[in-house]
Protein backbone atom coordinates (compact mmCIF):
# COMPACT_ATOMS: atom_id res chain seq x y z
CA UNK A 1 0.00 0.00 0.00
CA UNK A 2 2.76 2.45 0.98
CA UNK A 3 6.45 2.42 1.81
CA UNK A 4 7.22 4.32 5.05
CA UNK A 5 10.34 6.40 5.71
CA UNK A 6 11.70 8.44 8.63
CA UNK A 7 12.93 12.02 8.55
CA UNK A 8 16.20 13.22 10.09
CA UNK A 9 16.67 12.67 13.83
CA UNK A 10 18.97 15.59 14.55
CA UNK A 11 17.89 19.24 14.52
CA UNK A 12 19.59 20.79 11.48
CA UNK A 13 21.36 24.10 11.13
CA UNK A 14 18.70 26.36 9.63
CA UNK A 15 19.46 28.68 6.73
CA UNK A 16 17.77 31.76 5.29
CA UNK A 17 17.11 29.88 2.06
CA UNK A 18 17.57 26.46 0.53
CA UNK A 19 15.28 23.44 0.97
CA UNK A 20 12.15 23.91 3.08
CA UNK A 21 12.24 21.95 6.35
CA UNK A 22 8.97 20.55 7.73
CA UNK A 23 8.08 19.36 11.21
CA UNK A 24 4.90 18.24 12.97
CA UNK A 25 3.56 21.79 13.37
CA UNK A 26 3.61 22.24 9.58
CA UNK A 27 1.37 19.29 8.73
CA UNK A 28 -1.75 21.39 8.00
CA UNK A 29 -0.14 23.48 5.24
CA UNK A 30 3.12 21.69 4.44
CA UNK A 31 4.82 25.07 4.40
CA UNK A 32 7.48 26.41 6.75
CA UNK A 33 9.76 29.37 7.35
CA UNK A 34 12.71 27.07 8.08
CA UNK A 35 15.24 25.95 5.46
CA UNK A 36 18.33 23.75 5.30
CA UNK A 37 21.21 23.98 2.87
CA UNK A 38 21.06 22.08 -0.39
CA UNK A 39 24.30 20.35 0.60
CA UNK A 40 22.73 19.04 3.83
CA UNK A 41 19.64 17.94 1.91
CA UNK A 42 21.71 16.00 -0.64
CA UNK A 43 23.65 14.33 2.18
CA UNK A 44 20.75 13.41 4.50
CA UNK A 45 17.82 12.74 2.17
CA UNK A 46 18.33 9.85 -0.27
CA UNK A 47 14.53 9.56 -0.09
CA UNK A 48 12.40 12.70 0.14
CA UNK A 49 8.73 13.76 -0.36
CA UNK A 50 7.53 14.16 -3.93
CA UNK A 51 4.21 15.20 -5.44
CA UNK A 52 1.57 12.62 -4.49
CA UNK A 53 3.39 11.33 -1.41
CA UNK A 54 1.75 11.58 2.03
CA UNK A 55 3.33 13.03 5.17
CA UNK A 56 1.92 11.91 8.54
CA UNK A 57 2.57 12.95 12.13
CA UNK A 58 4.18 10.19 14.21
CA UNK A 59 4.36 11.96 17.58
CA UNK A 60 1.76 13.79 19.67
CA UNK A 61 -1.50 13.87 17.70
CA UNK A 62 -0.54 10.79 15.70
CA UNK A 63 -2.06 10.11 12.29
CA UNK A 64 -2.73 13.65 11.03
CA UNK A 65 -1.68 13.62 7.40
CA UNK A 66 -1.48 15.66 4.21
CA UNK A 67 -0.71 15.05 0.54
CA UNK A 68 2.35 16.70 -1.00
CA UNK A 69 1.23 18.91 -3.89
CA UNK A 70 4.50 20.54 -4.93
CA UNK A 71 7.45 19.58 -7.09
CA UNK A 72 9.85 21.54 -4.87
CA UNK A 73 12.26 19.49 -2.78
CA UNK A 74 11.22 19.11 0.87
CA UNK A 75 13.13 18.04 3.99
CA UNK A 76 11.38 16.75 7.09
CA UNK A 77 12.04 15.99 10.75
CA UNK A 78 11.59 12.59 12.40
CA UNK A 79 8.32 13.84 13.96
CA UNK A 80 6.83 13.14 10.50
CA UNK A 81 6.70 9.90 8.54
CA UNK A 82 6.87 9.83 4.75
CA UNK A 83 4.42 7.46 3.02
CA UNK A 84 5.07 6.67 -0.63
CA UNK A 85 1.85 5.09 -1.97
CA UNK A 86 1.77 2.20 -4.40
CA UNK A 87 -1.41 0.70 -5.87
CA UNK A 88 -3.49 3.25 -3.97
CA UNK A 89 -4.62 6.81 -4.67
CA UNK A 90 -2.77 9.38 -2.54
CA UNK A 91 -5.88 11.27 -1.47
CA UNK A 92 -7.72 8.06 -0.63
CA UNK A 93 -4.77 6.99 1.55
CA UNK A 94 -4.67 10.42 3.23
CA UNK A 95 -8.37 10.32 4.13
CA UNK A 96 -8.27 6.66 5.14
CA UNK A 97 -5.72 7.53 7.81
CA UNK A 98 -8.33 9.83 9.40
CA UNK A 99 -10.96 7.09 9.68
CA UNK A 100 -11.92 5.76 13.15
CA UNK A 101 -10.61 2.28 12.30
CA UNK A 102 -7.21 3.64 11.21
CA UNK A 103 -7.02 5.89 14.27
CA UNK A 104 -7.69 2.86 16.47
CA UNK A 105 -4.99 0.86 14.70
CA UNK A 106 -2.49 3.67 15.09
CA UNK A 107 -3.43 4.12 18.75
CA UNK A 108 -2.94 0.41 19.41
CA UNK A 109 0.53 0.49 17.84
CA UNK A 110 1.64 3.72 19.56
CA UNK A 111 4.34 3.73 22.23
CA UNK A 112 2.36 5.36 25.04
CA UNK A 113 5.09 5.27 27.72
CA UNK A 114 7.11 7.83 25.76
CA UNK A 115 6.38 11.57 26.00
CA UNK A 116 5.31 12.79 23.67
CA UNK A 117 3.81 9.46 22.62
CA UNK A 118 5.10 8.20 19.29
CA UNK A 119 4.82 5.43 16.71
CA UNK A 120 7.70 3.98 14.71
CA UNK A 121 7.69 3.55 10.94
CA UNK A 122 7.48 -0.24 11.08
CA UNK A 123 4.26 -0.06 13.08
CA UNK A 124 2.79 2.45 10.63
CA UNK A 125 3.54 0.06 7.78
CA UNK A 126 1.54 -2.69 9.55
CA UNK A 127 -1.69 -0.65 9.78
CA UNK A 128 -4.53 -2.32 7.85
CA UNK A 129 -6.74 -0.11 5.66
CA UNK A 130 -9.73 -1.14 3.50
CA UNK A 131 -8.99 -0.24 -0.13
CA UNK A 132 -11.36 -0.57 -3.09
CA UNK A 133 -9.88 -2.64 -5.91
CA UNK A 134 -10.95 -0.07 -8.47
CA UNK A 135 -8.49 2.82 -8.77
CA UNK A 136 -11.31 4.96 -10.13
CA UNK A 137 -13.37 4.34 -6.99
CA UNK A 138 -10.38 5.25 -4.80
CA UNK A 139 -9.94 8.51 -6.72
CA UNK A 140 -13.64 9.36 -6.45
CA UNK A 141 -13.65 8.81 -2.68
CA UNK A 142 -10.44 10.83 -2.26
CA UNK A 143 -11.84 13.69 -4.37
CA UNK A 144 -15.10 13.69 -2.41
CA UNK A 145 -13.34 14.15 0.91
CA UNK A 146 -10.96 16.70 -0.58
CA UNK A 147 -13.95 18.78 -1.64
CA UNK A 148 -15.49 18.43 1.82
CA UNK A 149 -12.26 19.69 3.39
CA UNK A 150 -12.31 22.71 1.10
CA UNK A 151 -15.95 23.36 1.94
CA UNK A 152 -15.25 23.15 5.67
CA UNK A 153 -12.33 25.57 5.38
CA UNK A 154 -14.45 28.07 3.44
CA UNK A 155 -17.26 27.67 5.98
CA UNK A 156 -14.87 28.43 8.85
CA UNK A 157 -13.62 31.58 7.12
CA UNK A 158 -17.09 32.81 6.18
CA UNK A 159 -18.63 32.38 9.63
CA UNK A 160 -15.82 34.42 11.25
CA UNK A 161 -16.00 37.09 8.56
CA UNK A 162 -19.77 37.45 8.86
CA UNK A 163 -19.84 37.68 12.63
CA UNK A 164 -16.86 39.98 13.07
CA UNK A 165 -17.04 42.35 10.10
CA UNK A 166 -19.59 44.94 11.33
CA UNK A 167 -18.04 45.94 14.64
CA UNK A 168 -18.42 49.73 14.58
CA UNK A 169 -21.32 49.77 17.04
CA UNK A 170 -19.51 47.55 19.54
CA UNK A 171 -17.54 48.79 22.52
CA UNK A 172 -13.83 49.10 21.87
CA UNK A 173 -10.97 49.07 24.38
CA UNK A 174 -7.27 48.35 24.46
CA UNK A 175 -6.50 44.75 25.35
CA UNK A 176 -4.26 45.98 28.17
CA UNK A 177 -7.29 47.67 29.76
CA UNK A 178 -9.35 44.48 29.58
CA UNK A 179 -6.89 41.89 30.90
CA UNK A 180 -4.33 41.28 33.63
CA UNK A 181 -1.37 39.21 32.49
CA UNK A 182 -0.27 36.13 34.43
CA UNK A 183 3.10 34.41 34.66
CA UNK A 184 4.09 31.55 32.38
CA UNK A 185 6.79 28.92 32.83
CA UNK A 186 9.56 27.99 30.39
CA UNK A 187 9.32 24.20 30.65
CA UNK A 188 10.23 22.22 27.53
CA UNK A 189 8.49 19.05 26.38
CA UNK A 190 11.19 17.08 28.19
CA UNK A 191 9.96 18.56 31.50
CA UNK A 192 6.44 17.23 30.93
CA UNK A 193 4.90 13.77 30.98
CA UNK A 194 1.60 12.15 30.09
CA UNK A 195 1.14 10.03 33.20
CA UNK A 196 1.10 11.85 36.55
CA UNK A 197 2.00 14.93 38.56
CA UNK A 198 0.43 17.51 40.86
CA UNK A 199 0.02 20.17 38.14
CA UNK A 200 -0.85 20.39 34.43
CA UNK A 201 0.73 22.51 31.71
CA UNK A 202 -0.46 24.29 28.54
CA UNK A 203 2.33 24.26 25.93
CA UNK A 204 2.42 26.73 23.04
CA UNK A 205 2.84 23.95 20.47
CA UNK A 206 -0.49 22.44 21.52
CA UNK A 207 -2.19 25.83 21.21
CA UNK A 208 -0.89 26.13 17.65
CA UNK A 209 -1.66 22.67 16.29
CA UNK A 210 -3.84 20.71 18.71
CA UNK A 211 -6.41 22.98 20.35
CA UNK A 212 -9.22 24.96 18.76
CA UNK A 213 -10.52 28.38 19.80
CA UNK A 214 -11.80 27.10 23.15
CA UNK A 215 -10.14 24.47 25.33
CA UNK A 216 -12.03 21.93 27.37
CA UNK A 217 -9.19 21.05 29.72
CA UNK A 218 -11.11 18.11 31.18
CA UNK A 219 -11.14 16.39 27.79
CA UNK A 220 -7.87 17.54 26.22
CA UNK A 221 -5.36 15.34 28.02
CA UNK A 222 -3.13 18.21 29.16
CA UNK A 223 0.37 16.99 30.10
CA UNK A 224 1.63 16.90 33.68
CA UNK A 225 4.61 18.83 35.01
CA UNK A 226 7.21 16.30 36.12
CA UNK A 227 8.91 18.47 38.76
CA UNK A 228 6.49 19.02 41.67
CA UNK A 229 8.55 21.97 42.97
CA UNK A 230 7.51 24.11 39.98
CA UNK A 231 3.90 24.71 41.06
CA UNK A 232 4.54 26.83 44.21
CA UNK A 233 6.45 29.36 42.09
CA UNK A 234 3.23 30.08 40.14
CA UNK A 235 0.75 30.22 43.02
CA UNK A 236 -0.60 33.56 41.78
CA UNK A 237 -0.90 32.43 38.15
CA UNK A 238 -2.90 29.23 38.36
CA UNK A 239 -5.31 29.29 35.44
CA UNK A 240 -9.08 29.66 35.81
CA UNK A 241 -12.05 29.11 33.53
CA UNK A 242 -12.44 32.16 31.29
CA UNK A 243 -8.71 32.93 31.08
CA UNK A 244 -7.13 33.18 27.63
CA UNK A 245 -3.67 32.08 26.50
CA UNK A 246 -1.78 33.40 23.47
CA UNK A 247 1.01 31.44 21.75
CA UNK A 248 3.65 34.14 21.33
CA UNK A 249 5.81 32.23 18.83
CA UNK A 250 5.28 30.25 15.64
CA UNK A 251 7.01 29.55 12.35
CA UNK A 252 4.52 31.72 10.49
CA UNK A 253 1.70 34.21 11.01
CA UNK A 254 -0.04 31.75 13.34
CA UNK A 255 1.87 33.56 16.12
CA UNK A 256 -0.72 35.08 18.42
CA UNK A 257 -3.09 32.10 18.15
CA UNK A 258 -5.24 32.11 21.28
CA UNK A 259 -7.38 29.72 23.30
CA UNK A 260 -10.11 30.43 25.84
CA UNK A 261 -10.24 28.05 28.79
CA UNK A 262 -13.69 26.50 29.20
CA UNK A 263 -13.06 23.79 31.77
CA UNK A 264 -9.97 22.67 33.62
CA UNK A 265 -8.80 19.36 35.11
CA UNK A 266 -8.87 18.83 38.87
CA UNK A 267 -5.12 19.49 39.10
CA UNK A 268 -3.88 23.12 39.10
CA UNK A 269 -2.96 24.21 35.57
CA UNK A 270 -0.33 26.77 34.56
CA UNK A 271 0.65 28.32 31.26
CA UNK A 272 3.82 27.05 29.62
CA UNK A 273 6.68 27.85 27.28
CA UNK A 274 6.16 30.67 24.75
CA UNK A 275 2.70 31.55 26.02
CA UNK A 276 1.09 34.75 27.27
CA UNK A 277 -1.72 33.97 29.74
CA UNK A 278 -4.24 36.72 30.51
CA UNK A 279 -7.25 37.05 32.83
CA UNK A 280 -10.26 39.25 31.96
CA UNK A 281 -10.85 42.15 34.35
CA UNK A 282 -14.61 41.93 33.78
CA UNK A 283 -16.97 39.17 32.55
CA UNK A 284 -17.16 38.10 28.92
CA UNK A 285 -19.69 35.70 27.40
CA UNK A 286 -18.52 32.08 27.40
CA UNK A 287 -16.80 31.24 24.13
CA UNK A 288 -16.74 34.81 22.84
CA UNK A 289 -13.07 35.60 23.52
CA UNK A 290 -11.76 32.34 22.08
CA UNK A 291 -13.52 32.95 18.78
CA UNK A 292 -13.03 36.72 18.61
CA UNK A 293 -9.29 36.72 19.43
CA UNK A 294 -8.71 34.24 16.58
CA UNK A 295 -10.88 36.10 14.08
CA UNK A 296 -9.43 38.02 11.14
CA UNK A 297 -10.93 41.19 12.63
CA UNK A 298 -8.59 40.88 15.61
CA UNK A 299 -5.65 38.87 14.28
CA UNK A 300 -4.85 41.24 11.42
CA UNK A 301 -3.87 43.82 14.09
CA UNK A 302 -1.02 41.49 15.08
CA UNK A 303 0.52 41.14 11.62
CA UNK A 304 2.49 44.43 11.62
CA UNK A 305 3.56 43.74 15.23
CA UNK A 306 5.21 40.39 14.49
CA UNK A 307 8.99 40.15 14.57
CA UNK A 308 11.53 37.59 13.40
CA UNK A 309 12.52 35.75 10.24
CA UNK A 310 12.96 32.04 10.95
CA UNK A 311 10.64 32.19 13.97
CA UNK A 312 7.85 34.76 14.22
CA UNK A 313 6.90 36.21 17.60
CA UNK A 314 4.54 38.75 19.11
CA UNK A 315 5.26 40.38 22.47
CA UNK A 316 3.11 41.06 25.52
CA UNK A 317 3.78 44.78 25.09
CA UNK A 318 2.48 44.64 21.52
CA UNK A 319 -0.67 42.78 22.59
CA UNK A 320 -1.48 45.41 25.21
CA UNK A 321 -2.05 48.11 22.60
CA UNK A 322 -4.29 46.06 20.28
CA UNK A 323 -8.00 46.88 20.22
CA UNK A 324 -10.63 44.48 21.56
CA UNK A 325 -14.23 44.96 20.42
CA UNK A 326 -17.29 43.41 22.00
CA UNK A 327 -21.10 43.82 22.10
CA UNK A 328 -23.31 43.41 25.18
CA UNK A 329 -22.71 40.44 27.46
CA UNK A 330 -25.86 38.68 26.23
CA UNK A 331 -24.79 39.11 22.59
CA UNK A 332 -21.32 37.79 23.43
CA UNK A 333 -22.85 34.69 24.97
CA UNK A 334 -25.12 34.18 21.95
CA UNK A 335 -22.15 34.48 19.57
CA UNK A 336 -20.15 32.04 21.69
CA UNK A 337 -22.97 29.49 21.60
CA UNK A 338 -23.51 29.77 17.83
CA UNK A 339 -19.84 29.49 16.92
CA UNK A 340 -19.29 26.60 19.33
CA UNK A 341 -22.20 24.74 17.74
CA UNK A 342 -20.73 25.36 14.29
CA UNK A 343 -17.35 24.10 15.54
CA UNK A 344 -19.05 20.94 16.80
CA UNK A 345 -20.77 20.48 13.43
CA UNK A 346 -17.50 20.93 11.56
CA UNK A 347 -15.84 18.38 13.83
CA UNK A 348 -18.57 15.88 13.04
CA UNK A 349 -18.12 16.47 9.31
CA UNK A 350 -14.38 15.96 9.67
Amino acid sequence: MAAVYDGVHQTPDYQDEGVMFLSVENIATLTSQKFISREAFARDYPVYPKRGDVLMTRIGDIGTSNVVETDDKLAFYVSLALLKPFNVDSYYLDKSLQSPSAKMELYRRTLHIAFPKKINKNQIAEVMLPIPRSRQEQEQIGALFRNLDTLITLHQRKRRKRLFTHLLVWEQRKLGDCFDFLKNNTLSRADLNGENGIARNVHYGDILIKFGDCLDGEQSDLPFITDDTVLPKFAGSILSEGDVIFADTAEDEAAGKCIELRKLPKEPTISGLHTIPARPRFPFGTGYLGHYLNSDAYHRQLLPLMQGIKVISVSKAALQDTQVRFPSLSEQSAIGVVLSEIDALITLHQ
